[in-house]
């Protein structure tokens, strides 16, 4: 065989390696006979009151953020569940994460958040009450179906997540990362639930950082997406096999280095900063909707019925970690 011949073979090979690694491909069939108890209703319910908040809820607007935090609180109250209030301020401005447990007598966490705060005077709607919407659902479901589970799930509600702070130590993430290792916390998990809600079934609308993504990745944005490092690529296939089974929505997922533009633009990348696995489950923010960070980020513009099916699949992959 000429050497020409064995360079392509090689590369064949490195390439069907590099896809293996970061798309996680997995075969699973959907079980429609799994009941998970997730309401639509009640996602629309959390994500019109959230929308509804006026002023919005940006960091300069405290009442609002205190608002928005009370109901949370009375919704995993109300679900059953021991509910505490994590402040933290920088200057003047007062902020407040809002925590819950389930099964906490367990010493092995897993953690699943959703940040609450909106970028500037808009009602955000995808970005993000649709993920605090699945947090809250969630703790309902877990609350109701009881599921019998060796470690135990911290529901986080977190403020200061858009900017001025997304990337500094006063994230409200930051800071309860920053309280679990300080704690020495065992983590099993991060889970965070960022954008949930919008999707469009027009070919063409979804788009990647780099447009050869296209050819391995749809392109039409009909998906949700789960992301994670490569150090990840056990959990985020296991989660992915599980979502599928419980889900009729279709799951996409990436392992790549942190350096990949996207992968770490949410909560999680302040567990990974302090050497815990996490995950981020999206629907691929603004590679997807073209109403991010504007005024028409509204309730009208999400679908209810694949955000109903992102959380099924999320709650069963998560009761099967």
């Amino acid at each position: 065989m000429k050497i020409w011949m064995y360079i392509i073979l090689i590369l064949i090979t490195m390439l069907a390696l590099l896809y293996l690694l970061i798309v996680n491909p997995v075969s699973t069939v959907f079980d429609n006979t799994i009941e998970t108890a997730v309401e639509r209703a009640e996602l629309e319910r959390h994500v019109n009151f959230l929308c509804a908040m006026d002023p919005p809820r940006s960091f300069e607007q405290t009442e609002s953020l205190n608002k928005c935090a009370d109901y949370i609180a009375l919704q995993f109250v109300n679900a059953g569940l021991p509910t505490e209030r994590q402040h933290f301020k920088d200057g003047s401005y007062a902020f407040q994460n809002v925590i819950a447990q389930y099964n906490p007598e367990a010493k092995e966490r897993v953690v699943l958040g959703a940040h609450y705060d909106v970028c500037g005077p808009y009602q955000g709607a995808d970005d993000n009450a649709s993920g605090v919407a699945g947090l809250l659902e969630l703790a309902r479901v877990f609350s109701t179906n009881k599921p019998q589970l060796e470690y135990g799930i911290d529901f986080v509600a977190y403020s200061t997540e858009e900017p001025p702070y997304f990337r500094t130590n006063l994230m409200g993430s930051a800071v309860h990362a920053e309280s679990l290792l300080q704690d020495s916390t065992s983590v099993k998990l991060m889970v965070v639930l960022e954008m949930i809600g919008y999707f469009n079934e027009e070919k063409g609308s979804q788009q990647y950082p780099i447009g050869a993504l296209k050819a391995v990745y749809p392109t039409t944005a009909n998906f949700i997406a789960i992301v994670g490092r490569t150090k990840e690529y056990g959990v985020v296939r296991k989660f992915k096999k599980k979502m599928m089974t419980a889900s009729q929505l279709p799951v996409a997922s990436i392992n790549t280095p942190v350096i990949f533009e996207g992968i770490d633009f949410s909560d999680h990348r302040n567990y990974w900063s302090r050497g815990m696995k996490a995950i981020m489950i999206t629907n691929t923010s603004f590679f997807r909707t073209p109403h991010y960070h504007t005024p028409n980020d509204t309730p009208e513009t999400l679908n209810f019925e694949k955000m109903t099916e992102v959380v099924k699949g999320t709650y069963w992959a998560i009761t099967h970690l």
